[in-house]
């Protein structure tokens, strides 16, 4: 069988996912979420570098969707950082950020509990 980390990180869980090799942790399950949002919305996502405003009210937006959303209703583009990876709304006054959560790790063990483990 081929090893899941051999076929990259959202790929390997899906698969995992879907024939019940693995069992996805909450933290892969945010990432699967936040990495599919991040292609539907594409077209509102433009990246690039995120400077930092001076005297601009800043809010943390919990999900890519909300800052979806924000983008929306405020006809401003979303600007993700390459810096950092997060993404941006600036509005003129205000800056709305979304900090996506971290990739999860991907080997070779996943979903093999009998895989030996070094100490």
């Amino acid at each position: 069988m081929l090893p899941l980390g051999c076929l990259g990180g959202a790929t390997a869980l899906v698969y995992g996912r879907t024939t019940d090799y693995l069992t996805l942790t909450d933290a892969e399950r945010r990432w699967l979420a936040y990495k599919s949002t991040r292609e539907e919305f594409d077209e509102w996502i433009t990246v690039g570098r995120a400077d930092p405003v001076d005297d601009v009210w800043t809010t943390s937006v919990d999900s890519l969707v909300g800052l979806v959303d924000i983008a929306i209703d405020t006809d401003e583009r979303i600007i993700e950082s390459n810096s950092d990876s997060d993404f941006i709304v600036y509005t003129g006054d205000r800056l709305f950020r979304y900090e996506p959560p971290p990739e999860p790790r991907t080997d070779s063990t996943m979903g093999n509990s009998d895989a030996e483990t070094s100490d």
